[in-house]
């Protein structure tokens, strides 16, 4: 497991070192392109009371924004981590089922307070789930959503 955890560290290293190696090799980049800290994701609505809960209380975000957007049933909700970043949640009845949103992106998020952030997630209830390529802690947000928590260190 260790030599898989470290192959996979080795991997993202060389995946964000990419443009910089390019550079210092003489290799010429022709635009920089960088993924950003929000993701806008669909949901289904009977999670929506409980996430805003989670987010709020668990993740100390604020109180979402909301915005009604003409053509949706619900309004969408967007929150914004306190160490910056933001998650905006669109309820939908034909959203994935929380048993298949497993199968979907998995999001990270990072905290100066590693222990204390997994303390309270695991006194929220939260299901922990693990990843054999990975030591992270994985929590499923309600709504099936998978967020891996590391240190912003």
């Amino acid at each position: 497991m260790c030599d898989v955890l470290q192959g996979r560290r080795r991997l993202l290293q060389s995946l964000l070192a990419g443009p910089a190696m390019a550079a210092r090799l003489g290799g010429e980049v022709k635009s920089m392109v960088t993924f950003s800290n929000r993701a806008h994701l669909a949901v289904i609505p009977r999670v929506r009371e409980r996430l805003t809960w989670c987010l709020t209380e668990v993740f100390g975000c604020a109180e979402p924004v909301t915005m009604n957007v003409p053509g949706l049933s619900e309004p969408i909700l967007a929150f914004r981590f306190p160490g910056g970043g933001a998650m905006s949640f669109e309820f939908r009845t034909d959203a994935l089922p929380e048993s298949d949103v497993m199968r979907g992106a998995w999001l990270e998020a990072k905290t100066d307070d590693l222990k204390g952030l997994e303390k309270a997630i695991s006194d929220a209830g939260l299901k922990r789930i693990s990843h054999p390529a990975s030591d992270t802690f994985y929590c499923v947000l309600p709504g099936g959503q998978v967020l891996g928590i590391v240190a912003s260190s």
